[in-house]
């Protein structure tokens, strides 16, 4: 059995984070999301989710081709490995060949983990969203 994991934070859910996780969800027999929590969320992007993480929380487990949600109280990917055992980890295209990635790469690279990413949705993103929310006269 392939165990899949991939998080977020999911705010403002968009087009963009419904592909990878039905693409991540076609990879795997298995797929766990991690919502990020409020401070992790904060940790990662400098700023709190619009969206409160129950709500975010509530909108991915709706989704059918995901099998498990799971918080992710910790920025900290290899602990959540720790937690889940999974076999591949899923991330936007964004994410390869930048520092970020880069990184991801580096703390898995002595374990049984696959990094797998999928093309990002340069149309519909939550940064996009948020120009549009923040410009004047939104």
């Amino acid at each position: 059995m392939r165990i899949g994991y991939t998080s977020g934070v999911f705010d403002l859910f968009h087009v963009g984070y419904l592909n990878l996780l039905r693409r991540a969800k076609l990879d795997c027999d298995f797929l766990f999301a991690a919502v990020c929590s409020d401070e992790v969320a904060l940790e990662l992007t400098g700023r709190l989710p619009a969206v409160p993480y129950a709500e975010r929380m509530a909108i991915v487990r709706s989704l059918r081709f995901v099998d498990a949600v799971v918080g992710k109280l910790t920025s900290d990917s290899v602990r959540m490995w720790e937690q889940l055992r999974f076999d591949v980890m899923y991330k936007g295209g964004d994410w390869e060949g930048d520092k970020r990635g880069e990184a991801l790469e580096a703390e898995f690279a002595g374990l049984p983990v696959e990094i797998v990413y999928f093309p990002y949705t340069r149309n519909t993103s939550s940064r996009r969203l948020r120009e549009i929310l923040d410009a004047p006269n939104a």
